[in-house]
């Protein structure tokens, strides 16, 4: 266990040097303020209702917190604190299967993969992916609480059992099938259960014992449900049909099998093609029951192999993709807790080689580490950035607008207009209905002061759908390309469903006074003093107004003044006190 511990460290080294990326970590911490304000009361109340992110994980939210307030906003924190979860849950994964196996030469051969498979690079590199190494951590506790209890029958090991298994769904719902997997515990190896048909008929105990995690399972999916559908992560049939869901999720399974075998070209999204050609669906189905018509024939030779395998297809059922959330066909991150299933039924058939061939068996094995060792450092050094990421995803994958566009919006941030173009205009021809790719490009042909061009990009991402982003920039590309009617307008309609975008007040108050509608701009800058009574902004306005309106001029002045003492660097300001001390207060 020590040596893989060593070895898990030295594979995973480069995350210390990584970034946080484009894709998730804004919104999970780089640019979410309540995370970046560290362990405060108001930040763990609102952890523990928070639906943000279309989801539900009150623990993720507070090792945030923890993260911010002992190390700041540093990345490395970040990433130091997802190595060190995953170097404890390669701890108990070891002590699971050890306990399961009772070989600690399967266990070890498990716990070696486990540690330096490449395909858990997403889940350890992935800042915004720390939900499934908590929950994975809390799921082995929940496992070895269970198999304390199903020895001694003490409450105290059953209580654990459920509330390891709380927390485990307090960071991520992919735990929510730990008591199907207790069944399986149950067949074998603990052997509660007679024989595996009878499972039902004759083992009413065991399934009673499991309905209190039964319970949480469907307050999971309850829970779960409501904050996707919340979120709008939901694709309906009629995006996605069924017959297509089934398809993906046979091929999926396969293709997670085959990653398990040759992870050589893994990418952090997977693009659903949303129609299958309907033999590879077919095909997948037919290979699928003849492959589990196999295992079942053999279950009485190979308990464990069939056993594995369970917990491989049970524990990946709930992200098949037949409740579709996202854009994503597979994702490997999913198989951060399934794969060990099958990690334990390749430990337990290799073990018996250990005492017949024990020199080829450590040969194999050190071979077998150095490839993982290898292929996990490199994984890792493409999480360095979202470029490097971006860049990886896009070249090993197909018809990924997705990547492009995300790829498109990294090179647009590092002031990289060109290569961002390029990507943008990829992610349409693969998909021309993308509104976040045409409100992407539709920034570039702003920046390349092409306002026409970017004013129709920013409307027809808008008719897709609503953004109030996309909404304040039409604006603004109104106003330079002087549409000065559209742009009031549009600020407008803005301002119905954001009344409070500082924004677009200060620029609807602008526009306003340069139509000498002096109310309607004192109105909205007096609104965004009411919401940020400091603005310089706001204050200028008002008192720009107010010299062209009122009676007395001092006031404004004085206004004037005080607002040029606390920035000197005000150049509205100071124009409007040269004009007013010229006795030409209406400058504009």
């Amino acid at each position: 266990m020590l040596g893989c511990l060593i070895l898990s460290a030295i594979a995973y080294h480069g995350v210390w040097t990584a970034d946080f990326i484009g894709l998730d970590d804004p919104l999970y911490v780089s640019q979410n303020r309540i995370v970046q304000m560290g362990l405060t009361r108001t930040g763990f109340r609102w952890a523990l209702t928070a639906t943000h992110a279309s989801t539900w994980q009150p623990l993720v939210w507070i090792s945030y917190m923890l993260d911010v307030s002992l190390q700041g906003m540093n990345p490395a924190g970040f990433h130091l604190t997802n190595l060190l979860l995953h170097l404890l849950t390669v701890v108990l994964v070891f002590l699971v299967t050890r306990k399961i196996s009772r070989s600690p030469v399967a266990a070890g051969i498990a716990t070696l993969l486990f540690a330096l498979h490449p395909v858990h690079v997403e889940t350890v590199a992935w800042v915004s992916e720390r939900k499934g190494l908590i929950s994975t951590f809390f799921a082995c506790l929940a496992i070895l609480a269970y198999t304390q209890y199903t020895e001694t029958q003490k409450l105290r090991y059953y209580c654990s059992t459920f509330g390891c298994m709380a927390f485990g769904l307090m960071a991520k719902p992919m735990v929510l099938t730990l008591p199907f997997i207790f069944l399986l515990l149950d067949i074998w190896p603990l052997r509660r259960a007679k024989t595996w048909h009878g499972l039902i008929a004759n083992n009413a105990k065991l399934l009673t014992e499991k309905m209190p995690f039964l319970l949480l399972t469907l307050g999971s999916v309850i829970i779960t449900s409501y904050t996707q559908w919340k979120g709008g992560s939901f694709l309906g049939f009629d995006i996605i049909p069924l017959s297509s869901r089934i398809a993906n999720a046979a091929i999926s399974l396969w293709r997670y099998l085959w990653h398990l075998v040759y992870p050589v070209r893994l990418s952090v999204l997977y693009p659903h093609p949303v129609h299958w050609p309907w033999w590879m669906g077919l095909s997948a189905l037919l290979a699928l029951s003849g492959f589990i018509y196999l295992l079942w024939i053999h279950k009485g030779r190979f308990p464990w192999v069939v056993w594995g395998f369970a917990w491989f297809f049970i524990s990946l059922l709930p992200v098949l993709g037949i409740t579709q959330f996202g854009w994503h066909a597979m994702a490997d991150r999913f198989l951060y807790l399934p794969a060990m299933g099958i990690y334990l039924a390749a430990g337990m058939t290799l073990a018996p080689a250990w005492q017949r061939k024990p020199a080829t068996v450590v040969i194999s094995i050190i071979v077998l580490a150095g490839i993982l060792l290898w292929q996990t450092q490199r994984q890792t050094r493409y999480w360095q950035n979202s470029i490097t990421l971006f860049t990886r995803a896009v070249a090993v994958t197909r018809n990924n607008w997705i990547m492009h566009n995300s790829l498109g919006a990294a090179w647009s941030h590092a002031g990289r207009y060109a290569e961002a173009n390029q990507h943008f205009e990829k992610a349409l021809a693969i998909k021309p209905d993308n509104p976040k790719a045409l409100f992407n490009l539709g920034h570039v042909r702003f920046v390349q002061q092409r306002w026409d061009d970017a004013a129709a990009l920013f409307e027809q991402s808008l008719a897709l759908e609503s953004n109030y982003q996309a909404r304040f920039n039409l604006a603004v590309t109104h106003t330079r390309r002087g549409a000065l009617r559209e742009a009031r307008e549009t600020y407008l309609n803005l301002l119905e469903s954001h009344p409070q975008h500082i924004p677009a007040l200060l620029n609807l108050g602008k526009l306003y006074r340069d139509e000498e509608k002096y109310a309607q701009a004192l109105a909205c800058y007096r609104m965004v003093k009411r919401l940020d009574p400091a603005n310089q902004q706001a204050r200028t306005g008002i008192a720009i107004a107010m010299l062209a309106t009122a009676d007395d001029p001092m006031p404004a002045i004085a206004e004037l003044i005080s607002l040029l003492d606390e920035d000197p660097g005000n150049a509205d300001a100071r124009e409007a006190l040269n004009r007013a001390i010229h006795g030409n207060p209406q400058y504009f």
